[in-house]
C-alpha cells in the first residue's frame, strides 16, 4: 500500500480537466469534458466459467455508481495468459 501511494503522489501534475485521479481507495476517475463530467473505470476480472462476463458488470458498475453516478457504458480490461492462442 505504501508503495501504491508512493507512486500515485507523483500524479500532481494531472491536467485541470482530471476532477479525480489516480489515489489509494479511488476506484474511478472524473474527466470535465465540454458536455459535462464522465467518471470512469475499468477492473480486471480473473474469474473464469460463466460468470465472468456478469460479474464483470457488476463491479464496474459499483465502482461507477460508488462515485454517485449512473453507468451508461461498459470498458473493458482483458487479461489473457501468455502463449494463448488467437483461436
Amino acid at each position: 500500500m505504501e508503495l501504491l501511494a508512493r507512486l500515485l503522489g507523483n500524479s500532481n501534475a494531472l491536467p485541470v480537466e482530471v476532477l479525480i485521479g489516480p489515489a489509494v481507495g479511488e476506484d474511478a476517475c472524473a474527466l470535465a469534458l465540454p458536455g459535462g463530467v464522465l467518471v470512469a473505470t475499468t477492473d480486471p476480472i480473473t474469474l473464469t466459467g460463466r460468470a465472468a462476463g456478469h460479474h464483470a458488470v457488476v463491479v464496474n458498475a459499483n465502482d461507477v455508481a460508488v462515485a454517485g453516478v449512473r453507468p451508461r457504458w461498459f470498458l473493458a480490461a482483458v487479461l489473457l495468459p501468455p502463449g494463448i492462442a488467437e483461436q
